[in-house]
């Protein structure tokens, strides 16, 4: 926050130190980390108190449990307790302004839940304000290429009732669910092969019953 109406408080000012949350945000998918990943959360704090923020305030891990992560392995997933001003703050974070703090984080290579718990400090070492914390369900990481299949329609519509010689398109709808982003490289291709849905019919192309 930048607002140059405010009046400049200088950080020998006298009085306690007090933050509010005032949002999260985070750039996966916390119910379904592949093992072994990296992200970046970002917590965002509101100085709700009389003195100003500086390089000598922090955000450090906490070994306090919050209620939502006290069932589950704490750590620091890899991350940092650095001066605010290394994670986003600026100079001085003056009262009532609010600051967005990121943090790199890692996940164990063993699928499960982790958490971690994170607190300002101020200069004297003092934790103050929310204790803020996250969960993250690792799982297995995902094969290079794999997709699930979300749906499929024709254009022939009742696809039961189809007259001999009748053309029709069929859309199958695909989610990647890989590590590998698809491109021009990649194609649909015929299968000369029966599933469990098409063992008893003739197959398309072939001519072939089986």
């Amino acid at each position: 926050m930048t607002d140059s109406t405010l009046p400049l408080v200088t950080p020998s000012m006298t009085g306690e130190d007090a933050a509010e949350p005032a949002g999260f945000a985070t750039d996966v998918d916390l119910d379904r980390v592949a093992s072994g990943a990296s992200f970046r959360a970002t917590w965002t704090f509101r100085n709700s108190g009389p003195t100003t923020w500086d390089h000598r305030y922090r955000l450090v891990y906490s070994d306090v449990a919050h209620p939502q992560t006290a069932d589950h392995p704490r750590s620091p997933l890899g991350a940092q307790s650095l001066a605010i001003t290394e994670l986003g703050a600026p100079a001085q974070v003056r009262p009532g302004e609010s600051v967005a703090l990121t943090l790199h984080f890692s996940v164990p290579h063993t699928p499960g839940v982790v958490a971690t718990n994170w607190r300002l400090v101020g200069p004297d070492g003092a934790p103050f304000g929310p204790l803020r914390w996250l969960r993250a369900a690792v799982v297995a990481a995902a094969e290079a290429l794999s997709y699930d299949v979300l749906g499929f329609r024709n254009t022939a519509g009742a696809f039961n009732d189809l007259q001999p010689g009748r053309q029709f398109s069929g859309i199958w709808t695909l989610r990647n669910t890989g590590r590998r982003a698809w491109n021009g490289d990649f194609r649909v291709v015929y299968v000369d092969a029966a599933t469990a849905d098409t063992a008893q019919t003739c197959l398309l192309y072939t001519s072939r019953c089986v």
